[in-house]
């Protein structure tokens, strides 16, 4: 029977890998707040965030979304949205 240290070696050497070092100028996931905004028009529409690129689309049935918070201030700008709590 083996003794505490040697199970603590067997644990450390199938334990995950590291993780590798990111390339400079190689960006990392990162997660972004989001920002519920009513769309305040009639018409569905499709907005582009302009930071993200994600796309979002507003229609009657579904005029509040969660939005990325770097779009926020852009698709505010239009004047067809609102923010929400």
């Amino acid at each position: 029977m083996g003794c505490c240290g040697q199970r603590r070696a067997a644990l450390r050497s199938t334990a995950l890998p590291a993780m590798s070092k990111t390339s400079p100028g190689s960006e990392r996931a990162v997660a972004h707040p989001w920002v519920a905004l009513r769309y305040l028009a009639e018409a569905p529409i499709f907005a582009q965030g302009p930071v993200s690129g994600r796309q979002y689309r507003f229609t009657r049935e579904q005029r509040v979304l969660s939005v990325d918070a770097r779009d926020a201030p852009a698709l505010l700008r239009t004047g067809f949205f609102e923010k929400t709590r």
